[in-house]
């Protein structure tokens, strides 16, 4: 049941993030004077909807994106391909308040508002869980000394804290296994209320025999902020090498799946695990769902981002080209500016579709046939 309650989270969670984006693309179409003829979150059977005023409203059952639908998105031609347009909700109209006839930066505006609502609610997550929550650290400081074990013979202390081993700087207690694996002696330093002190032991299998403490670290804001953008550059990364990734990951189906990108089901799968699990506090599953809804809305700012039709990066390259355009033609004194009509770019647009579904497919097979695991 509790597993179930997670996988239920992240389709709450997808819902959340898709239809504020969309909602980032209204209104400010809205307040241009761009009639916006329909806002739909999912796809496949309506769930509800609704039309209010010039605007129907549609929330439907899979949670795989959604769209607003705004009036003249291609201005009026004679380009043949209508199926082309039909298929990817683009609409001809000649109506003074078309989309088409918006000057560039409005444009910009109007396309950039959703994956920037997205960069906001990743923002808003990432200083929540870095600088309020914080997360749990490992330090080098004994929380427990198993008896019967070198540490316990040596009168190592819990509250001591293992600050060298062997005249080498410890900061973090994963260096501590590869400093006395295989030493028959080791010397440690040990701090405690200001004071220093150094035990010799004899590790036993490669263990000292203790437990080390975990405190709460909260970064600052900066830190938060900054963790984001190297985060930010790590899903660009990420999102490059996807198509090879993902045919790799078809070849290794059969090994244990160590990292890489996840998809909707993997994403489901995981946060079950992480809701279902007994050893996991709630004050930790409630950070990482936190977590969860940040680094969703986080890829959701790079993918749609990216500068190829039908993404909003893709828009966004267009009508950066017009406005360039437009001032070069204005320098030279010309006057035969025209919009720039993207009803040309709809066969690519067809086929990045296409890349895009066939993509999820595979990897939906590698998250139901590989999963990535907690721990």
């Amino acid at each position: 049941m509790m597993f179930f309650l997670g996988v239920l989270i992240i389709l709450v969670f997808v819902y959340i993030a898709v239809a504020l984006h969309e909602l980032g693309h209204m209104l400010p179409a809205k307040y241009f004077g761009v009639p916006v003829q329909k806002y739909a979150i999912g796809f496949g059977p309506s769930l509800f909807s609704f039309k209010k005023r010039e605007t129907s409203y549609s929330f439907n059952l899979l949670p795989l994106g959604g769209y607003v639908q705004l009036e003249g998105m291609l201005p009026p031609s004679e380009n043949p391909r209508r199926w082309f347009k039909k298929l990817m909700k683009f609409a001809e109209s000649d109506s003074p308040r078309a989309f088409w006839r918006l000057p560039a930066w409005k444009k910009i505006i109007v396309m950039f508002s959703g994956p920037f609502v997205n960069l906001i609610l990743a923002t808003l997550g990432y200083v929540f869980v870095l600088s309020v929550l914080g997360l749990p650290v490992i330090k080098p400081v004994i929380h427990e000394v198993i008896a019967n074990t070198p540490a316990a013979s040596a009168g190592i202390l819990p509250g001591d804290e293992i600050i060298a081993i062997n005249d080498t700087a410890i900061s973090s207690p994963g260096q501590i296994r590869g400093l006395i694996q295989d030493k028959d002696l080791v010397t440690l330093s040990l701090l405690k209320d200001g004071g220093t002190r150094i035990v010799s032991l004899r590790p036993l299998n490669g263990s000292i025999g203790v437990k080390f403490s975990t405190v709460n670290e909260r970064q600052s804001i900066f830190d938060a902020l900054s963790s984001m953008v190297k985060d930010t550059v790590g899903v660009t990364k990420s999102l490059i090498a996807l198509p090879y990734n993902l045919f790799t990951g078809l070849a290794d189906t059969l090994h244990q799946r160590k990292d890489g990108v996840v998809g909707l089901i993997g994403a489901a799968r995981i946060s079950g695990d992480i809701v279902s699990a007994p050893s996991i506090s709630l004050y930790d599953k409630l950070r990482s769902m936190i977590w969860i809804f940040a680094s969703l809305n986080l890829a959701l700012f790079v993918f749609n981002m990216i500068p190829l039709l039908p993404f909003d990066g893709g828009y966004i390259a267009a009508a950066v080209f017009e406005g360039a355009r437009s001032r070069v033609l204005l320098a030279f004194r010309k006057n035969d500016y025209a919009p720039v009509n993207i009803s040309y770019l709809l066969p690519v647009t067809l086929l990045v579709t296409a890349a895009i579904i066939v993509m999820s497919i595979m990897l939906a097979w590698i998250d139901i046939v590989n999963p990535l695991r907690l721990g």
